[in-house]
């Protein structure tokens, strides 16, 4: 029988239409299978999201090969299984440290050839801490961790492991040289003359490791004189970031941990926190660190995602004209027992935006009557209130200072969240969470005081001048805390396989 040639263009035109269906539903189930892994990679993870870019440039790696999805072994390993009876494996962090995809043929579980090595992050990596540079017009701008001769005289050679970046780099206008780097030197030394360890020239594509040039770890040996973990910009505009960096000894124990440095956490910027810990920033030609115009950022993950019940806000405007504006505690009233301690509890957040009208000082945050001085920057996130050891904060009924949180020298926002007030037998002498002054939302003049145990709010020089406000907010759905909520997270932590 002859087929004409009109139903033999609708017969082949039925054909490639059914294949091209068949090959577009086996594209949507080769993705959504990727996509479910993804998703369940995020979940065994924790802290590490799969991004879809890194989803669809795999889903073209395997369409390449014709791939299907055969087994899967865990997140860290995925089988392909190819046509030719082979299969295709996926491996994260195959040969060394790197975030990287490599695909591998393997036959009867033998590897036969590396098929491809891909340098491109498949997740997104979560520090637990990070200490930043952000420069704009600063020619040379440093941060440094200081190495102590008697805390590394023995135990070594000892090497630096952690993650570094660098963000939205320009080169600055005249300059002869531009980049990143990491050194250790002697603190005799200038960072910027000494042999660099590494440097970074442009912006990356996200986290990389910290190594040496060489792609090995950074090294130092024993030391016998004061040394510096440095790392800087010099003729750069951009941010340079240094995530949980650790320090390891010839026995691979970890001697010091940025992430969990009690005396980093807080304080929200090196410029304050320096004066508390083994860290110190700097600029050159040398000025006072306030006057710079470079900012040097800390940030800490907040484990616990926290969501506040009850806030209670300074905001200070910008044409705000005064030194100092505070909300207080005043522990001379009768609810606080002469004498006895109490314990307070609560988290803090602090997002400064810059110097009032008049004011050429820095600008900062403090705490203060307390029975210590903490100074904050902006935090990022909502922090623990807790005293320079990390320990809740105790203050003692009928004291001369009252507890004071403060903006100095700037404009922007200081906010507390779910303060509560215990005594020493763990009884509750005020909780801001049922306080009938934080009821419903609620803004007023910086001369209006909430009562209670707030004092009205104080200022320097007249509150009609520029007032500031104070504002209340509450959360309709109430949340669930416990006292690891209001505790400084320490992070579990690893050495790396080089």
């Amino acid at each position: 029988m002859r087929i004409s040639k009109r139903n033999r263009k609708k017969g082949s035109a039925l054909i490639t239409t059914v294949l091209v269906a068949v090959l577009v539903c086996a594209m949507v189930t080769l993705m959504l299978s990727l996509s479910l892994y993804g998703q369940s990679l995020a979940k065994a993870n924790g802290s590490q999201v799969v991004r879809q870019d890194r989803l669809d440039m795999l889903t073209s790696l395997f369409l390449e090969f014709g791939v299907e999805p055969v087994e899967d072994f865990g997140y860290d390993i995925q089988v392909r299984q190819l046509d030719s009876g082979r299969s295709l494996m996926v491996v994260r962090n195959a040969d060394d440290d790197e975030n990287c995809v490599m695909l591998v043929e393997r036959d009867d579980g033998k590897l036969v050839k590396r098929l491809y090595n891909v340098y491109y992050p498949y997740f997104d990596y979560t520090p637990n801490r990070t200490v930043s540079v952000c420069v704009g017009t600063e020619k040379v701008a440093l941060f440094e961790k200081e190495l102590s001769h008697s805390d590394y005289k023995t135990g070594g050679p000892f090497r630096l492991y952690g993650k570094w970046k660098l963000e939205n780099a320009v080169p600055q206008s005249g300059a002869t040289e531009s980049y990143a780097f990491v050194t250790i030197c002697s603190t005799s030394q200038s960072p910027v003359e000494s042999k660099h360890a590494n440097r970074l020239t442009e912006s990356c594509d996200g986290w990389v490791n910290l190594k040496g040039s060489d792609g090995n770890p950074i090294t130092f040996n024993n030391l016998s004189e004061f040394s510096k973990v440095a790392f800087g910009m010099k003729g750069m505009s951009g941010t340079l970031t240094v995530a949980d960096m650790i320090i390891v000894n010839a026995a691979g124990e970890i001697v010091y941990s940025t992430a969990n440095d009690p005396h980093l956490f807080g304080f929200g910027d090196l410029r304050r926190a320096q004066y508390h810990c083994t860290w110190s920033c700097s600029v050159e030609p040398i000025k006072y660190i306030g006057y710079a115009d470079a900012t040097w950022p800390v940030r800490t993950r907040d484990v616990t995602n926290y969501i506040p019940n009850r806030v209670v806000s300074i905001d200070v405007p910008q044409q705000y004209d005064q030194e100092v504006a505070k909300l207080i505690i005043d522990p001379k009233l009768s609810v606080f027992a002469t004498g006895k301690a109490y314990t307070l509890t609560g988290r803090i957040r602090v997002n400064l935006k810059g110097l009032s009208a008049t004011n050429t000082l820095p600008s900062y945050a403090k705490l203060y009557g307390l029975g210590l001085t903490c100074d904050y920057m902006t935090t990022g996130e909502w922090i623990p209130i807790v005293d320079e050891h990390n320990e809740p904060t105790v203050f003692y009924g009928g004291q001369k200072d009252d507890i004071s949180f403060s903006l100095v020298n700037g404009y922007g926002t200081l906010e507390l969240a779910d303060v509560k007030i215990v005594d020493a037998n763990g009884n509750v002498i005020y909780d801001m969470c049922v306080d009938s002054a934080f009821e419903k939302d609620v803004t007023y003049p910086a001369h209006v005081g909430l009562g209670g145990i707030w004092k009205s709010f104080a200022w320097e020089g007249e509150p009609s001048a520029h007032p500031f406000t104070v504002n209340i907010k509450v959360n309709p759905i109430l949340q669930t805390h416990t006292q690891a909520d209001y505790q400084v997270p320490v992070f579990a932590e690893s050495v790396p396989n080089s």
